[in-house]
Parts: C-alpha cells; sequence; structure tokens
C-alpha cells in the first residue's frame, strides 16, 4: 500500500530535516506544519492497514540515500528531496486525494495525509517555500547537487509508486 511505503520515506525524511536543522538553509523549509508521519500513521489506522510494514526494495534505495544524504550533512540534498515530496503533495497530492474519495470511496477520515490546512491557503504556501528555495545561499556545487538529487527523488518516487502499482495489480 502506498502510505505504508510513504511512511518510511516520510519518516526518514523528516529525521533528515530534524537532524540537519541547525543549517540555516534546511531550517528555512524545515517547517513542522508539513510533518506526515503522524497523519501517515492516522490514515493507515483509518484504513485498518498496519502501519509497521518493510519497505519494498524500491523504498528501501529511496530511505537510505536520504540518511546517507543526512548523515552526511549534504543540506542540499536533503532540501532536494523535502522539495519533490513536500511540494508534490502540495500540487498533484490534492487531486490523488480527491480521485481516492470519488473514485475509490476512501473516507476523508484515511485521507488526512493529504490535508494540508495547518499550513492556510496551499498556493501562497507554495509560492513563499519557492521563494524560501530561491534565496537559499548556496554553491555552485552545492546547487548542482541539489539539482541531480531533487531528479533522483522524481526517480525513487517513480520506482515507488510502480512498485507499489504492481503489487496491487498482482493480487
Amino acid at each position: 500500500m502506498l502510505q505504508q511505503q510513504m511512511l518510511h520515506v516520510y519518516t526518514t525524511l523528516e529525521r533528515a530535516v530534524e537532524l540537519l536543522s541547525d543549517d540555516p538553509r534546511v531550517a528555512a523549509i524545515g517547517d513542522p506544519a508539513l510533518s506526515r508521519v503522524q497523519r501517515l500513521r492516522a490514515d493507515l489506522a483509518a484504513l485498518g492497514a498496519e502501519a509497521d510494514v518493510a519497505p519494498c526494495a524500491a523504498t528501501l534505495r529511496y530511505i537510505l540515500t536520504v540518511d546517507k544524504a543526512a548523515n552526511e550533512a549534504d543540506a542540499a540534498s536533503i532540501i532536494a528531496h523535502h522539495y519533490v515530496r513536500y511540494l508534490g503533495d502540495l500540487a498533484g497530492g490534492q487531486v490523488i486525494a480527491r480521485k481516492m474519495e470519488q473514485l475509490y470511496g476512501v473516507p476523508r477520515s484515511a485521507l488526512t495525509f493529504y490535508d494540508f490546512s495547518d499550513i492556510g491557503a496551499i498556493k501562497p504556501y507554495r509560492d513563499r517555500y519557492r521563494e524560501a528555495l530561491d534565496s537559499l545561499k548556496l554553491t555552485q556545487e552545492e546547487r548542482e547537487r541539489m539539482l541531480s538529487a531533487a531528479a533522483e527523488a522524481f526517480r525513487f518516487n517513480i520506482d515507488v509508486f510502480r512498485a507499489v502499482g504492481e503489487r496491487i495489480c498482482s493480487r
């Protein structure tokens, strides 16, 4: 189930942001209002699904990469992974939530992961987030690493979605 795999991703990512929170660049984007771990746990409980399942291979590759970046204090890479996940949820995630409710009858109580009411209006928040990104003091090498990590994060997310889809479709 996607939520189970995302629980691994967000647990790792939120731990990485916490670990690097003394870096002002990470602190600039590390808003606790974005935290998703407790919401994912609540959604899994509402669905009657286990929260503590092993990560699939694609998720494991993803979280090991984020862990490595955090342990190396690679702020640029952590910021990139944060951007891809959270801004994706603030944009496409809203569409996914509506479709899950409309097409599959998933109750709102099991879709709290997609509820960002703690941040206020989504578009102004996304705009402020992007402004914070644009104002980060990064070296050219860090910018390049951030772009590379963002591309890598997109690939990891595609791989996780595919793995979950294959698991569901093979039942």
